[in-house]
């Protein structure tokens, strides 16, 4: 006798509506009891203009993805999750297929997300959708309490630069591909997005923006205090020798304020070894990640 073949149900993905969200919370609380989404998934919810799509099969829900227009024409998207018993049959890649198809429509031309660098599965399951590395991060933190601390802050006094012009500040960033972010409730704590104009217009506005001019170097502050109060560098670019002048000119300022210094850092191993040298702690595994892009017109 011939056995009969097993069947699976399809998944079927549409927008998440708000009677999911029980089912939603069980999920994720199954999966992971201290997932952060457990807090931001009936926040994001009541927000109109986010998207959240949901997979469900045999009327189950099997996995869920959250998205938005993050700045101008560029989209965000964050909190994949699939069900531990639906995954390998391409649930993820159909939530991140339609999640990318509403963004369209929404008029978003480009697609940002992170990634651990260590999350194999998740890159692989991406390069597949055409996603590419934007640009890697190591997120580096000197403790002021540290006796790591490489330097005497009374002995390194912040030199006195001139203040940062625009255009000259954009050909620096441009050159080094870095992306402009804000803080989000994530794991990586950030969204990220192009680096524009108008990001830098208003970093300079309000002051966070430091610059050597030769050799030619940037670092952009956070405006917003951090967690701990801490000062928090957002994005380095240039000449490592003219970075190495400004971060110790922010480490010197975080000393004295008795503040921790955190640093999202380039993947460039020089500019890793100045960090070392600094006295900032080794990266954790949750410290090194990818932001991963994809352009929706392509």
């Amino acid at each position: 006798m011939q056995k009969k073949k097993r069947t699976m149900d399809k998944a079927v993905i549409r927008r998440s509506r708000n009677e999911d969200t029980e089912e939603i919370m069980a999920m994720l609380l199954e999966m992971d009891s201290s997932d952060y989404l457990q807090e931001t998934w009936p926040d994001w919810m009541k927000d109109t203009e986010d998207i959240q799509m949901t997979a469900l099969v045999g009327g189950r829900i099997a996995g869920c993805v959250h998205g938005r227009i993050s700045a101008g024409q560029d989209a965000w998207a964050q909190g994949l999750r699939v069900r531990a018993d639906f995954r390998r049959r391409g649930i993820a890649t159909s939530l991140i297929t339609d999640l990318e198809e509403e963004l369209r429509r929404k008029g978003a031309r480009t697609v940002f997300a992170t990634i651990s660098r260590f999350n194999q599965p998740s890159l692989a399951t991406v390069a597949g959708l055409n996603w590419k590395i934007f640009f890697p991060i190591i997120r580096r933190r000197l403790k002021t309490g540290s006796r790591r601390l490489a330097f005497s802050p009374q002995q390194h006094v912040a030199s006195h630069r001139p203040s940062p012009d625009l255009h000259a500040v954009q050909r620096i960033v441009r050159l080094s591909g870095v992306p402009a972010s804000r803080r989000a409730a994530a794991f990586f704590k950030r969204v990220y997005f192009s680096m524009t104009e108008e990001f830098l217009r208003e970093a300079l506005v309000s002051g966070v923006v430091r610059a050597n001019t030769s050799p030619a170097a940037v670092a952009v502050l956070d405006p917003e205090p951090t967690e701990n109060k801490g000062l928090w560098v957002v994005a380095l670019a240039g000449a490592v020798s003219g970075l190495l002048g400004l971060i110790g000119d922010l480490a010197a300022e975080a000393a004295c304020k008795e503040l921790d210094l955190v640093a999202d850092s380039p993947d460039d191993p020089e500019i890793q070894a100045v960090l070392d040298d600094l006295g900032f702690v080794p990266p954790g595994t949750d410290e090194q990640f990818m932001v991963v892009e994809k352009d929706l017109l392509v």
